[in-house]
């Protein structure tokens, strides 16, 4: 009797410890198939999205952030863009789509209103530079700003465009 206590009590033991050694399953984000790093270039287009100049500043490709937000909601997250036109906003996000636009979001850096038109993410949706398949992403920045030679209000349209990093080629691409 006493040797079979004792043998429930190891097992009980044994079980115990093992599966307090369990690893933790750690969930991803709301957002997570549309949060990333992205390289991207921006083209100066008019207000039907018609290419009026491509790279107009010679930057060629930089880092684009999208993330999610602190309350990580699928309806949201953040869109950040610190080299070209410094700014993060909160845009709208349908996730089964990949799709995301913004009203009037409040920039974070400048406190200024911006609006995000035709936001995209494709899955495989292009190539990287040194020809690895990557997610694209795609949307219009309109700005709109008080010009003082032009004596009112003027609306500029950028087009962000590119792929998410792979981490291939080295890390840059």
């Amino acid at each position: 009797m006493i040797k079979n206590i004792f043998k429930f009590l190891a097992v009980s033991l044994f079980v115990i410890g093992v599966s307090s050694c369990a690893k933790e399953e750690i969930g991803g984000t709301a957002v997570q198939d549309m949060c990333g790093e992205w390289y991207v270039q921006v083209d100066y287009v008019d207000e039907d999205g018609i290419v009026v100049a491509e790279d107009p500043y010679g930057y060629g490709y930089f880092e684009l952030y999208t993330y999610n937000t602190n309350a990580n909601l699928s309806t949201e997250m953040y869109l950040e863009d610190s080299s070209f036109y410094p700014f993060r906003v909160i845009v709208d996000v349908n996730y089964g789509s990949k799709t995301f636009n913004a009203t009037d979001a409040i920039d974070d850096y400048y406190d200024a209103p911006y609006s995000i038109k035709n936001g995209s993410i494709i899955k495989d949706g292009t190539v990287s530079p040194a020809g690895y398949t990557a997610d694209s992403i795609s949307f219009i920045l309109v700005d709109t700003y008080y010009d003082e030679d032009e004596e009112g209000y003027v609306t500029d349209y950028w087009w962000y465009h590119g792929y998410r990093r792979t981490g291939l080629n080295g890390g840059y691409d």
